[in-house]
Order: structure tokens, then C-alpha cells, then sequence
């Protein structure tokens, strides 16, 4: 039987199952629910995409510019280091709808995401391709950092007793920075406290924007940084051809 790797959105749903159904028998309703595509080797190319895809509709404007997108190789280039995992999420996310975005959410785990004793627990980068003129100050990525964080967590039975704080500022020499007090709703089920750093890469002749998000517990000094640096390094929009 091929080993599967659960897609964070898949591992959020398990917070939704009720807990007296044992987790083995959870894991294999929520994986045995999950599109093929969903469940596809993470080695497969990190230009294809793997969440389904939302129709558009009064609860989605702009769901049709979203499905094409996201339906399609991505509009703009993220590297995957050896070993890392990665997703892709259409806005409007759904466990944090109200985030005033449309695009898509662009994942890399390090492979200690989701292990408690590995050194890179809770690291991951993740790029959100937004239109231009979406806000990306400082003041608004973190009450939208913070709902998104929320949201994560929203099904966590420790959810009503944790704390949620996120605290950003800009930086001259690296874009912006701060910390994200937050749940750990898929392991420990504990507070975590992540070191953030945001960039923020414009795209205006497509009339889009990249913020990268690069988060960790761990220092400055240590090599996850290096990794997520590599990450944001290679990173360029795809100019779209005149048509």
C-alpha cells in the first residue's frame, strides 16, 4: 500500500470528527474522503496543484478567476527544499473565510512540521498571491496572520483557552517581522510561539503581489532559516504573455 502524506487541510479536519471515534479509524474516513489528487505522492512537480477547487457563485466573487488559477500551473515560482512537503489552498480559505483576499494560499512544510520532538516542528513557508491592491502593511498582515491562526485552530477542544496574538512590524533590512502566539491544534494541542518574517515581492504587471511568510519557533541561527531563505530567494512572478 503506498504511503500517503496528510494535506493540512485534511489534518484540520480531523479537529472536526468527534473524539470518541478512535484516530485510526478518523484518519482513514478523512484520507478514504479525500480527491486522488489530494493524496499524490508530495515528490510529484510543486508546479501542480492538489486542493479541490471552490465554484464560483455569490459566495465566492471572483471564484472563476480563482478556479483558473489554481486549476493551472501556478503564476509564479516557489523552490521546494529536499525533504520538504507542499500544498496548494484556493481563497477564500475555508477555515478562515472573512481573510479579504482572492488568489491562492501556497504551502512548504519542513519535515518536521507535525513532530513534536523535531527540531523543525511548526516550520513552514507559505505564499499568498494576492491582487495588488489587497493590503500587505504590516499592521493588516497581522490581524489577518491572527485570524488565519484562529481559524486553524477552530475546531481544538483547547481552542476557548488559548491565546492568539500576533505582533508585526516592519524591518529596514528584512521586510516585515515579528511573533505569532498560537494553538497547536494538529499535534500537542499546546501554545507555540513562531519567530515570523514576511517579504513582500510585487508582480504589477499581472496586477499581483507575493507575501511570503517564513515561520518558525526556532532562532535566527538556526539552518531552517537558510532554508526558508532559499525558498523566498527563488521565488519570481511568471509574466504572462501578451495576448
Amino acid at each position: 500500500m503506498r504511503a500517503t502524506t496528510i494535506p493540512f487541510l485534511t489534518r484540520r479536519a480531523l479537529l472536526t470528527i468527534p473524539l470518541a471515534i478512535p484516530l485510526a479509524a478518523a484518519l482513514t474516513l478523512v484520507v478514504a474522503c479525500q480527491p486522488e489528487e489530494e493524496l499524490a505522492d508530495a515528490s510529484t512537480d510543486a508546479q501542480e496543484t492538489t486542493s479541490a477547487v471552490p465554484s464560483s457563485g455569490s459566495d465566492n466573487p471572483g471564484g472563476q478567476e480563482v478556479a483558473e488559477e489554481v486549476a493551472a500551473p501556478l503564476p509564479f515560482s516557489m523552490p521546494v527544499p529536499a525533504g520538504w512537503r507542499t500544498e496548494t489552498i484556493p481563497f477564500p480559505l475555508s477555515f478562515a473565510p472573512d481573510l479579504p483576499y482572492q488568489g491562492i494560499e501556497e504551502l512548504r512544510f519542513a519535515p518536521g512540521m507535525f513532530e513534536a520532538e523535531s527540531e523543525t516542528f511548526w516550520s513552514y513557508g507559505f505564499a499568498w498571491w494576492i491582487r495588488d491592491e489587497d493590503p500587505s502593511d504590516a499592521a493588516s498582515l497581522g490581524e489577518h496572520l491572527e485570524t488565519y491562526f484562529r481559524g486553524l485552530a477552530g475546531g481544538d477542544p483547547s481552542f476557548e483557552q488559548a491565546t492568539f496574538e500576533v505582533a508585526l512590524e516592519e524591518s529596514d533590512d528584512r521586510g516585515v517581522v515579528g511573533t505569532a502566539h498560537i494553538l497547536d491544534s494538529f499535534t500537542t494541542h499546546e501554545q507555540v510561539r513562531l519567530n515570523v518574517q514576511v517579504q513582500r515581492l510585487p508582480c504589477w504587471s499581472v496586477g499581483r503581489q507575493l507575501v511570503f511568510f517564513a515561520l518558525s519557533p526556532q532562532g535566527q541561527d538556526h539552518r531552517v532559516w537558510d532554508e526558508l531563505a532559499s525558498i523566498r530567494a527563488g521565488m519570481e512572478c511568471i509574466e504572462q504573455p501578451a495576448g
